[in-house]
């Protein structure tokens, strides 16, 4: 006979897991029901190195990933639910007594082997890559393009036609309700294009879950799932014979 508080505690236990069920599927829902956000900054004077800065955000804050460069030097920064993640600082020392030739890393080299040995299966990868490009590119919305551009040409008739062309296309797809807030000028006197731009673009995160799927089942149907469970098993065979050539190394010679 049970206790009499046994199913109180079955019947709670079981509550909780339902609640716990139904704010993962509602999260997993709130999270493909909010778009992607990708964001990109320009700017470029005469008297100063460009720079610019691209921001791709994911919904409900979870991660943002920014490429920022100016001045010649690129840095990538990462933030995971608002906290920047940072690679660990390697020492001054060890830095300095790398190789000055560059080669390629382990892992470069096994990724070229097998796509060497699976041409075919590489192929398949890059026209479904190809094609999921194309894919998210027709879901993509722009949301925002405001800036000031300041445009020169090497021959000044050059400029005033490109000026004119520039500033008729921006009419049309201001008139067909493009949110565009750019402003353009000519310069005759300096070539180059100089000024600030800033720009908004949206994916709905449905759209790139549903598209990785497909696309991921594709390549694993035609042959990937068997090339990868291959190269794992060559890999780990490969693991296990280097750890057994270096305990035999380290184990000690009877005299």
């Amino acid at each position: 006979m049970r206790p009499a508080g046994e199913g109180t505690t079955v019947t709670l236990a079981w509550i909780i897991v339902a609640a716990l069920f139904a704010c993962a599927i509602a999260a997993a829902l709130a999270f493909l029901a909010s778009p992607l956000a990708l964001r990109f900054a320009w700017r470029n004077a005469a008297e100063r190195p460009s720079a610019g800065r691209v921001e791709l955000r994911l919904p409900l804050g979870v991660a943002k990933v920014s490429l920022l460069w100016a001045r010649g030097r690129t840095k990538l920064r990462l933030r995971v639910l608002g906290v920047e993640v940072r690679g660990r600082a390697r020492p001054r020392a060890a830095a300095e007594a790398r190789p000055t030739e560059k080669r390629p890393r382990p892992s470069a080299r096994a990724a070229l082997s097998f796509l060497r040995e699976h041409r075919a299966l590489a192929q398949r990868i890059a026209r479904e890559a190809a094609g999921a490009a194309v894919e998210l590119v027709r879901h993509v919305r722009l949301r925002d393009l405001r800036g000031k551009l300041t445009i020169g040409l090497e021959d000044p008739a050059a400029t005033g036609a490109s000026y004119g062309w520039a500033q008729a296309a921006l009419g049309v797809a201001q008139a067909r309700g493009a949110p565009l807030r750019l402003a353009l000028a000519p310069d005759f006197c300096q070539p180059g294009i100089f000024g600030h731009v800033a720009a908004e673009v949206s994916l709905p995160t449905w759209a790139a879950a549903k598209i990785a799927v497909l696309r991921g089942v594709t390549v694993l149907r035609a042959g990937g799932a068997r090339a990868a469970l291959r190269w794992w098993r060559a890999r780990r065979t490969k693991r296990g014979a280097t750890a057994r050539s270096k305990w035999a190394r380290a184990a000690p010679r009877e005299e």
